[in-house]
């Protein structure tokens, strides 16, 4: 960079960074275009003004001892001419050879960093507090960083989980995977069992996805771990509810309907059907299926009664007719029901 006292213009406008070149007073001699670009001002607006016009230093902290020549990247504050500011640091101060002390200042917008460093804190921060846990590796699935979610969940402190390698606590099928090809790892998702530090196992459902580096180049992975302890024991509390439904419905002696209302579809159970005489497979789970085997007569009360129960304005469907049997004769059936209502307070 000591070479830039003997670069023309031309290259000195070539150049990304603001170029300001200033006395031993700090009194503004030039500027390059992108100066300009980035502060508002053009170059006679800022003639002759002291560098502090624009940005924020002691001039004894700027400029170079004894005619020498600085590198550094110093955080300051910039003022436009608009009345914003923005950050900037200063990369390169080199005196000028030639007649009267002149000085180089070469000067980069930080704006971008900054705002790269904000959305950094802020995603560091919605890691740090997220609900499931987090873990980054390095390309040989060491663990480089790890959240306290992930800690947590496996009966550890950070620093116990850190170092580790991630194989450690993946379940077991997740062992025979290529790990040495991390591109295999690319939005891989997994149920099984972790493990903790303890030995004891838990239900977790996992995300891969790759860290990249600038080359584009996989150099680690993120893990994502939910703990779905609770899930499991809901599905099984399901399955169990769902058993003795289906117990209550093969045990009861009276048929049993269940009309889906957003489908419009109807169970028939077993008892249901064999109490017309029809086989197993011989109805679809359609309304229709019931309605056009009531008698002619009996279908409009029918109708109405379950019209006023969807309405709100009956407590119970019920309601007494005939329908036909295989045999081609009529039985008479009392139906009773109850719709369920939906978050909106209405039946589904």
């Amino acid at each position: 960079m000591s070479n830039l006292a003997n670069l023309p213009e031309q290259v000195l406008e070539a150049l990304d960074d603001a170029v300001i070149v200033i006395d031993a007073e700090g009194t503004i001699l030039w500027t390059s275009s992108r100066a300009e670009a980035l502060w508002g001002y053009t170059p006679a607006e800022v003639l002759r003004k002291k560098l502090q016009f624009l940005i924020s230093f002691e001039t004894s902290d700027l400029l170079p001892d004894n005619g020498g020549d600085g590198s550094r990247l110093r955080p300051l504050e910039a003022y436009r001419k608009n009345g914003t500011t923005f950050p900037v640091g200063v990369v390169q101060v080199t005196a000028l050879a030639g007649p009267g002390k002149r000085i180089l200042v070469l000067i980069r917008d930080l704006s971008e960093i900054r705002q790269a460093r904000e959305r950094l804190r802020q995603l560091e921060k919605a890691l740090e507090t997220a609900q499931v846990g987090v873990a980054i590796t390095d390309r040989n699935l060491a663990v480089l960083w790890a959240n306290p979610a992930l800690a947590d969940m496996h009966g550890a402190g950070r620093e116990k989980v850190v170092g580790r390698r991630l194989a450690e606590f993946l379940p077991a099928d997740l062992h025979d995977l290529d790990f040495r090809n991390l591109a295999g790892l690319k939005s891989l998702r997994r149920e099984g069992e972790n493990h903790r530090l303890d030995g004891s196992a838990f239900p977790v459902e996992l995300l891969f996805d790759l860290v990249l580096d600038e080359q584009n180049e996989p150099s680690g992975v993120v893990a994502v771990c939910q703990d779905i302890s609770e899930r499991r024991r809901a599905e099984e509390a399901l399955h169990a509810s769902e058993e003795r439904y289906a117990l209550a419905v093969r045990g009861a002696n009276d048929g049993i309907w269940d009309w889906d209302l957003t489908s419009d579809e109807i169970y028939y159970s077993t008892r249901w059907k064999s109490m017309l005489g029809l086989d197993e497979e011989e109805i679809p789970p359609t309304p229709d299926a019931w309605f056009s085997r009531v008698h002619p007569e009996d279908l409009p009360g029918l109708r109405t009664h379950l019209e006023r129960h969807l309405a709100g304005t009956a407590e119970l469907f019920e309601d007494e007719h005939r329908i036909e049997h295989r045999d081609g004769n009529y039985r008479w059936m009392l139906a009773r029901g109850l719709a369920l209502l939906g978050s909106d307070g209405k039946p589904c």
